[in-house]
């Protein structure tokens, strides 16, 4: 499972993720809350990714890309100009990682959006 700093990562990226209204937990799975609320005030969470879930996205951005499993962690290679990946402690991270550089323009609207607003915190 991904942390919370990598699911609130990829949100930002604009990964598509399982949104839950109210609950602390969805199908034995532990739901993220990063403060945003339904019009009648109740909590709207979001869920991590699973590791299919991660890869069919990211495949839709037609980027070709290997995942290589090693003793001390995952490494993600793709094709595009991706050589600065980091090593992983899972295939989920590694993925996440993948989604969020193809989609740093995402998150550099959002910083913008956010710092604009004076909202919220940056992310990198």
């Amino acid at each position: 499972m991904i942390s919370y700093e990598l699911a609130k990562r990829l949100k930002k990226a604009g990964f598509p993720l399982k949104r839950v209204i109210g609950a602390e937990e969805w199908n034995g799975e532990k739901v993220f809350f990063d403060g945003e609320k339904s019009k009648d005030g109740k909590k709207i969470g979001f869920l991590a990714p699973t590791l299919s879930e991660l890869i069919d996205v990211t495949l839709k951005k037609d980027t070709n890309f290997r995942l290589h499993c090693y003793s001390h962690g995952f490494v993600i290679e793709a094709s595009s100009q991706l050589e600065d990946m980091e090593i992983c402690q899972s295939s989920e991270e590694a993925v996440a990682s993948l989604y969020i550089k193809l989609n740093s323009d995402k998150i550099k609207e959002w910083n913008n959006k956010e710092k604009s607003t004076g909202t919220g915190e940056e992310i990198k």
